[in-house]
């Protein structure tokens, strides 16, 4: 997915966050990798666009070694800075359960923080078919409609419908379901800055080396990509 990515939406700055490159801990409770925990708390905080996770889990976390809690999205104080999440998990968002509250629901419930919204399942799916469906979200969702970003819903319906158009005939995806606003556009960047000169010489010329430690003064413009709505 993010070598897709890369390719395709070269704008994305993309942070892959693999469990291995962590310190596993093990604990009477089990196994718990605090560290990658840490991790996808600080990116949440910071504010990413998309938080995407494939792997185990269920309706209080990530994966077996605890990549992701539920006291943990309770915590979050990201304010306005909201990603959007992909989860492709077990029952990470089961609203269903009146015994329990899930880790998913916790993310938009959060009055400090959280997500928009979350592409995310309520009940148990499979590797080979959260994949194809991964695949799909992300060849729509960094979509422009009429030049806007598109509203999350719209991005929901897409991806479901290529995902059957393209030979989807299990019902793993009927087990994805979309928490969030469906009218909320995805905050995709909507300015363009182009650099103009450095140190008051054109880009269009040739600019020598900048050295080590030097003061550099760049000038540029910003333009907004997309029109505005009424």
């Amino acid at each position: 997915m993010a070598d897709t990515i890369r390719v395709n939406n070269k704008s994305m700055n993309i942070v892959k966050l693999h469990m291995d490159a962590f310190v596993e801990t093990t604990t009477p409770g089990g196994d718990e990798n605090i560290g990658c925990e840490e991790a996808i708390q600080q990116r949440v905080e910071k504010g990413a666009f998309l938080v995407n996770y494939i792997g185990h889990g269920g309706e209080t976390g990530w994966a077996h070694e605890r990549i992701l809690r539920v006291p943990t999205i309770r915590n979050w104080t990201n304010g306005v800075k909201l990603p959007s999440f992909m989860t492709a998990t077990c029952e990470f968002s089961r609203y269903d359960d009146h015994d329990r509250t899930s880790g998913g629901e916790y993310v938009v419930l959060n009055p400090d923080g959280g997500g928009i919204a979350l592409f995310t399942t309520t009940r148990l799916v499979y590797n080979s078919s959260n994949k194809r469906l991964n695949k799909h979200f992300h060849s729509t969702i960094y979509d422009k409609v009429d030049g806007m970003p598109q509203r999350i819903g719209d991005v929901y319906l897409e991806t479901k419908d290529l995902y059957v158009q393209n030979g989807g005939g299990d019902i793993n995806f009927r087990k994805f379901a979309l928490l969030g606003d469906p009218a909320v556009r995805l905050a995709l960047p909507q300015h363009q800055i182009v650099t103009d000169s450095i140190n008051g010489v054109s880009i269009t010329a040739a600019i020598d080396t900048m050295k080590a430690l030097s003061v550099v003064t760049v000038v540029g413009t910003c333009r907004r990509l997309y029109r505005s709505e009424i």
